[in-house]
């Protein structure tokens, strides 16, 4: 199991060496919404990143979100959002259920020590305004530690 070093900016991770808790993916940090609001924030239209499409046993289609949006008369969308997320150990997966999209899980890229807190900020990517992914950034008490696309593509 991973643990919290005694410096208060670094962790564990999956191989046991100590990391800097500052995500690796600077530029690619979606940003606590929490602290910093949603005003002023770039568009996320055009949002690069490695494809990591963890979204295999999720149940949520692109194609899906795009066919309920479009019954709702839905033409475009730009969603941003930091919602709570939570760790099973036995699964070693990170669960969050997002607007719009709702329950995304997928395999812990770090170790999550017992009685951390966990939040996820993300953008959903969109083309022309249509859904095509999420991108979220995984906050380990109020640390970004973790970059990446979830569902979909961006």
């Amino acid at each position: 199991m991973g643990r919290i070093s005694e410096k208060p900016d670094e962790y564990e991770d999956l191989k046991g060496s100590i990391k800097m808790s500052k995500c690796q993916c600077e530029k690619d940090v979606i940003p606590d919404y929490t602290k910093v609001g949603f005003e002023n924030q770039p568009a996320n239209a055009n949002l690069a990143s490695d494809n990591n499409n963890l979204t295999a046993e999720n149940n949520i289609t692109v194609e899906g979100l795009k066919s309920q949006l479009d019954s709702a008369g839905v033409q475009a969308l730009n969603l941003q959002a930091c919602v709570s997320a939570s760790y099973d150990p036995k699964t070693n997966k990170i669960c969050f259920n997002f607007p719009i999209i709702g329950q995304i899980c997928f395999p812990s890229p770090i170790n999550i020590p017992i009685g951390a807190t966990l939040k996820v900020c993300g953008d959903v990517c969109t083309t022309w305004g249509i859904p095509k992914g999420l991108k979220i950034t995984l906050y380990l008490n109020n640390n970004p530690v973790w970059s990446g696309v979830v569902w979909g593509s961006c």
